[in-house]
């Protein structure tokens, strides 16, 4: 038995809720199961329409996209057109393990997503070393743990983009290694759990988090051979290693096990995941087109005759003066879309005083026309089927409360997931297509799960909670409060 720590916190980033409820209930994840029995389930709603980025960052500041300002990768950069890469100067919020810090709790953290590396962590911090989707090269608090941590277990092997050990990113393979692809997943697990277990022993540390990427990057690569569904589905008899995810997510439940037992049993125990899992289907890459059509339809004869000149404008700039024709682009029109992930589409609106050639007013024109182009985009339809391709409009000023929402898209087009989209129809628009993207099989799903345990925590279920509610419930179980944020601590999660 190790030195105990007072709360121990393991993120399975991205593991789906439905196969760790299905394989929990036919004994594949048994120490998930065990730690679910004496202990409380819940969901976590993650932030409506957006992906991990996102839901990372909701999760260590505990508070709204609006008021972090992270929605993805790249970042709307108020005052002008541009969305460069996210970097730490952008976040609006800090995480909560600095507040814990300044209190004299002592934390350790090895790789939380899409978290800058603390300059006032009281303990240490290992960054971007195996995440999904990594904003900086691995760095650590101190500054030597990283170097020890190269040196011996090595750089990470299936998320190193620009290299050959991108195997995680966006392009799907038909042909492609997957025994190979998983044998580097389990050995990324066996990896962080061995650094864990040493780091565990370190001293009793008042916090404990570390979060495994494997189940998000297996959720990508891997779906269509576990969903039989799906349109990538080997056929029967291929040999088609069916069983790969499942693998990984006992592998993960193995390491859960083994953590557990070093961390004792009078810690309190919070095992969650950010977000979910499905087919990998979306309109994404019809989106803008869509919004052109929208665009001409709502138009009279002399802003069509602006539109085809300010096209002609941006074509001859693009072509001959090298500009960057996207930007002139979107200063030019009324909406147009920003780069996000595939499980929803992001509109941006053209808004007079916020944007620097805005063409819409705020206030009463800008909520009109928010109303009709959201009507206008529930009404497409899938040509050949007919159902309808999109299953929500998320508006961020109504979901997402804060003043940085000038950040964030204005809608977030919400696709039907049921099946792959290569066409939109509607009145408004006639039909759109566009060639196959070839994505990744598996992409997220909105909300997560968490099970906790512990000496103060009676076995039961929990009520749907919000993401930014598991920071409040680790400061309480700390004896600590955050103080302003959106999140509150979870009833069932007492010491």
């Amino acid at each position: 038995m190790g030195i105990e720590p007072k709360v121990l916190m393991i993120g399975f980033d991205a593991a789906e809720h439905q196969l760790v409820d299905q394989w929990m209930r036919e004994g594949e994840l048994p120490h998930l199961r065990s730690l679910r029995e004496r202990g409380v389930l819940g969901r976590l709603q993650s932030p409506t329409g957006m992906g991990d980025d996102a839901a990372w960052a909701s999760f260590y500041t505990a508070v709204s996209p609006a008021k972090h300002g992270r929605y993805f990768y790249h970042s709307i950069l108020p005052g002008s057109y541009r969305l460069p890469f996210w970097n730490d100067s952008h976040l609006r919020a800090e995480p909560f393990w600095d507040t814990l810090s300044r209190r004299g709790k002592r934390i350790a953290l090895i790789d939380v997503p899409k978290s800058p590396l603390s300059a006032s962590i009281n303990g240490l911090q290992l960054a971007d070393w195996r995440v999904h989707g990594r904003d900086h090269l691995p760095c650590s608090h101190p500054p030597e743990l990283v170097h020890e941590v190269l040196a011996r277990f090595g750089d990470d092997m299936t998320d190193r983009l620009g290299t050959e050990h991108a195997l995680c990113g966006h392009g799907y393979r038909q042909h492609y290694d997957y025994p190979g692809f998983v044998g580097k997943l389990l050995q990324g697990i066996d990896d962080k759990l061995a650094l864990g277990l040493e780091l565990l022993k370190r001293e009793p540390w008042d916090l404990f988090l570390v979060v495994f990427k494997e189940a998000h990057c297996a959720g990508h690569k891997l779906w269509h051979l576990h969903d039989a569904a799906h349109r990538s589905h080997p056929p029967q008899g291929s040999g088609s290693d069916a069983d790969a995810m499942q693998r990984v997510y006992k592998a993960l439940d193995a390491a859960l096990g083994e953590l557990l037992m070093q961390a004792g049993p009078q810690t309190s125990v919070i095992v969650f995941s950010d977000l979910g899992m499905a087919g990998n289907f979306t309109a994404n890459h019809l989106l803008d087109r869509i919004l052109q059509r929208l665009e001409w339809a709502q138009s009279n004869w002399i802003e069509r005759c602006q539109w085809v000149w300010n096209r002609f404008k941006q074509s001859l700039g693009t072509r001959l003066l090298g500009k960057d024709g996207t930007n002139f682009e979107r200063r030019t029109r009324r909406y147009f879309d920003v780069i996000h992930g595939e499980q929803a589409g992001a509109v941006r609106f053209n808004v007079i005083g916020r944007d620097p050639k805005g063409l819409i007013a705020p206030g009463a024109p800008l909520q009109a026309q928010i109303e009709w182009l959201s009507a206008a985009l529930m009404e497409l339809e899938d040509p050949a089927s007919g159902r309808k391709l999109v299953s929500d409009i998320v508006r961020t000023d109504q979901a997402f409360a804060g003043d940085h929402h000038d950040r964030l898209p204005d809608l977030l087009v919400v696709w039907d997931r049921c099946a792959p989209i290569f066409a939109a129809r509607s009145p408004r628009t006639g039909t759109v297509s566009a060639p196959d993207p070839e994505l990744r099989t598996g992409g997220h799903v909105s909300d997560g799960w968490f099970v906790a345990a512990g000496p103060g925590i009676s076995a039961g279920d929990a009520a749907t909670v919000s993401l930014m509610d598991l920071a409040p419930s680790v400061a309480m179980l700390l004896g600590e409060s955050l103080g302003e944020v959106d999140g509150r601590p979870v009833p069932e999660i007492r010491p």
